[in-house]
This record gives structure tokens, C-alpha cells and sequence, in this order.
């Protein structure tokens, strides 16, 4: 799984954008950028939603494994003729919601905040995977 650092250089990469540059529009400096990038730092909440809003994506990008083009987890076209609850996926995004909210209070580290949303996607994905499974058996 990719850490926060490479999904950082990856999505700042995307907007051809520089650490400099990048530092600028954050306020973050760009010998922290490099820290994150490098895995040599773990970023604080404050400093990743510092980055997320220069860049124009949100906090969870930095977690996610890929994203399909209107933000949502997957990158995936999902097989015609199915059609999925959205259960699973609402339930994800309220816990989603919820440890966004603790995150930005403080109240859990980036660490347990970025194996807890693995957990969650993956979790959700195998509950859409096993209904897709029975919805097409």
C-alpha cells in the first residue's frame, strides 16, 4: 500500500507542480514537503489539510489507493446490467466522515486515522465485491 508521502508526490506530480511551489501555495515548508515525500516525516493533521487545499483535493486522497474521475474510491467502471446498493458505501462514508471529524480534532493519530480508512476501503470493497458476487451467480 502506498504511504502518505508517495500519494503526495503523485498527486503533486499530476499538477506539475514543484515542492517549492507547492510550499507557497500551502505554507507548509518545502523541507517538510520533502520529509512527507521521502517517508522521513509523519505529517500532522493541520499540515495535510494545509496541502490537500493547495493542491484542491481532499485530506483522503493522501490514503486512498486510486480514485475514479468524480473522487469516489475505486477507479473502476462498474459492469453494466449490475446495479450495486449504495449500503456499504454510505455506511463507509459516514465512518469516513466521522474519523475525518476526530482527525482534524486531534483526537486520533495520522497513523491509526491512515490504517483505519485502509481498513474501511477494503472492507467495503470485499462487502460490494461478495454482493456483486451473488447479484451475478
Amino acid at each position: 500500500m502506498p504511504t502518505i508521502g508517495e500519494h503526495l508526490r503523485r498527486i503533486r506530480k499530476a499538477q506539475r507542480m514543484g515542492q517549492v511551489e507547492l510550499g507557497k501555495r500551502s505554507g507548509v515548508a518545502q523541507q517538510t514537503i520533502s520529509g512527507i515525500e521521502r517517508d522521513y516525516r509523519e505529517p500532522q493533521a493541520s499540515t495535510l489539510r494545509k496541502l490537500a487545499d493547495a493542491l484542491n483535493v481532499p485530506v483522503v486522497a493522501f490514503f486512498q489507493e486510486s480514485t475514479d474521475p468524480d473522487g469516489g474510491p475505486g477507479g473502476g467502471r462498474r459492469p453494466e446490467g449490475i446495479r450495486i446498493t449504495t449500503a456499504h458505501i454510505d455506511a463507509a462514508r459516514e465512518e469516513h466522515s466521522r474519523l475525518n471529524a476526530a482527525l482534524s480534532a486531534g483526537e486520533i493519530t495520522i497513523a491509526w486515522y491512515s490504517r483505519r480508512i485502509a481498513d474501511l476501503y477494503r472492507d467495503t470493497a470485499e462487502e460490494v465485491a461478495d454482493e456483486l458476487r451473488g447479484k451475478a451467480g
